[in-house]
């Protein structure tokens, strides 16, 4: 059987309701594609047990096990009868935990102490809701205090300085070379992005790639789909735009293009040029680097780490419960979350469109978290995808990887390349062995 890539999966299990706020997440592509696992079981088990041990092929048949019984877990939970529904959303959660792991809870524990000092910091702010800065002191408080005498605050730098240097200084690099496409935001003179905004963005940008960057690029084509969010389909060589993506700031508009454009469909679009489709479509265990790299983008193009990634970690942590034992529930966490949105865009004095679009922004984040169950119930009985760690957890990776090179005195220009010569993770050996066969197809 041709193996299924991981959006495929993903899209199996994501709510064809995300991000409407909707009591009980529907979905409506998981039923053909758990048919299609169910028949072709018996060959991924197959070509597992032909497999050679410590091989990029194992990796591969394991993961593709691990899909087969995370899609089977999430079928499971949200056909099974409620006595037996909540058996499947913990089983779907533990697989989840085991393919991306979770979150550390002294590193979550440090990362809601900022968000508490950053609430507190806006008491008797007039121009931010009162009512949902209370709403996150008086949650957030207990659950910090719990954290600080279970696990401590984290002990090194989130960011260290010698990071922040070697991001910026690779980022140059970065905005230099791809000026013209960062630039189609900031000539755009708009305040915030809309759907329609982004696909005429992204369209302009990969038609100024067509002409200056690399001529394959004339393959590639940016839609606009059924969903919440921006992502790539490197097998349709093609960026589709959510048509329920809310609203963007100038900054997340930049930084979509780098994570997007310049991140996933550049590995992907050279991944081809290899000659193994592996190399573009990922080897296994690419996504953590990949999309923490993509991340590292965003903060070299912006400066700053984007919210996102923080976000996405610390509200899993705060779905499962990771640091005062205390599962929440798909619907507390909205709440929690949408005071911390609404109160940072009032603080930050965002576009007003933007802060108008925070409550389906916040339904699409929450539901990526609880993707993969009906989303309703007691904590207890919800599914919590755990793999949205992996942009924070990457990220980290990424910057001691970025570290390294700078210090070591690579040229940000041949880190760049190396990166993008395919989707690979830089970190695994096995990884770089097979990338350094094809070294002659790099790009230049």
């Amino acid at each position: 059987m041709p193996r299924k890539s991981k959006i495929d999966l993903l899209n199996a299990i994501n709510p064809s309701n995300a991000g409407l706020g909707a009591s009980v997440l529907m979905y409506d592509r998981i039923n053909p594609a758990f048919q299609e696992y169910k028949y072709a079981r018996r060959q991924i088990y197959s070509n597992f047990l032909k497999t050679m041990p410590d091989s990029i092929e194992e990796d591969e048949a394991v993961n593709d096990i691990e899909d087969a019984e995370l899609l089977r877990s999430s079928y499971m939970a949200i056909h099974s009868h409620r006595n037996d529904r909540n058996k499947w959303a913990e089983r779907f959660t533990q697989i989840s935990r085991k393919l991306y792991g979770e979150p550390d809870p002294s590193l979550a524990t440090s990362l809601l102490t900022e968000e508490l000092r950053f609430a507190k910091s806006l008491i008797n702010d007039q121009y931010v809701s009162q009512k949902a800065v209370k709403l996150l002191i008086d949650t957030f408080s207990p659950i910090v205090e719990t954290g600080l005498k279970n696990y401590g605050y984290y002990s090194a730098p989130i960011i260290s300085d010698h990071a922040t240097y070697a991001i910026r200084h690779y980022g140059s690099f970065v905005q230099r070379r791809y000026r013209p496409i960062f630039d189609l935001v900031d000539l755009s003179n708009k305040a915030s992005f809309s759907t329609r905004d982004l696909f005429v963005l992204f369209d302009s940008a990969l038609n100024w790639m067509k002409q200056n960057d690399d001529p394959d690029w004339c393959k590639w084509k940016v839609v606009i789909s059924n969903g919440t969010s921006v992502y790539v389909v490197v097998r349709k060589k093609q960026i589709n735009i959510g048509s329920r993506r809310g609203r963007v700031t100038i900054q997340e508009a930049k930084g979509l293009l780098a994570h997007e454009l310049l991140v996933h469909a550049m590995r992907g679009k050279n991944g081809y040029k290899t000659g193994n489709r592996m190399l573009a479509i990922g080897l296994p265990g690419y996504l953590h680097s990949e999309e923490g790299l993509g991340v590292l983008h965003e903060m070299a193009v912006n400066n700053n780490l984007p919210d996102k990634a923080r976000d996405r970690y610390l509200d899993i942590a705060l779905a499962l419960g990771t640091i005062d034992g205390v599962e929440r529930p798909r619907s507390q966490l909205f709440r929690l979350t949408y005071a911390r949105h609404l109160t940072r865009a009032q603080a930050l004095n965002h576009d007003p469109q933007v802060i108008n679009d925070i409550k389906p922004r916040v339904w699409a984040h929450i539901d990526r978290i609880y993707r993969g169950g009906k989303g309703f119930g007691r904590a207890s009985q919800q599914a919590v995808f755990t793999k949205d760690i992996i942009y924070f957890d990457g990220f980290i990776a990424m910057s001691d990887y970025i570290v390294r090179r700078i210090y070591k005195g690579d040229l940000p220009e041949v880190i760049f390349n190396y990166l993008s010569s395919a989707k690979f993770d830089p970190n695994n050996p096995r990884h770089t062995r097979l990338i350094s066969q094809d070294i002659d197809n790099y790009v230049q």
